[in-house]
């Protein structure tokens, strides 16, 4: 029985792995757009409940590869490399003045 559950296990991890793939790989964005950026991290004695769990504007610097994207969250900050299953287009408007100096810079 173990083993049998052992192969199972497998063959729902390796088709969970490759659909996430195909899914991710439809999704593209490009240098310069704002993102959001979905943070799960729980911290002690903050409630989660109504607290968001998107942080940003967050600028897109570079892309890695297929999935990684390396973002920044303002003109001194360091760069984060995500993946784009944790990002999400910014929509807004009202687009922060550092991201002209950002994209002129790098």
């Amino acid at each position: 029985m173990h083993t049998m559950a052992r192969k199972a296990l497998h063959t729902k991890s390796q088709y969970q792995k490759r659909h996430s793939y195909l899914r991710d790989r439809k999704r593209a964005l490009s240098v310069g757009d704002g993102v959001w950026v979905h943070v799960s991290t729980k911290r002690p004695s903050v409630c989660t409940k109504l607290s968001s769990q998107w942080q940003g504007p967050y600028l897109v610097i570079k892309q890695i590869d297929d999935l990684v994207y390396l973002v920044k969250r303002s003109l001194k900050a360091t760069t984060k490399a995500i993946k784009i299953d944790r990002l999400v287009r910014y929509r807004g408007s009202n687009v922060t003045a550092w991201f002209h100096k950002a994209l002129s810079v790098e």
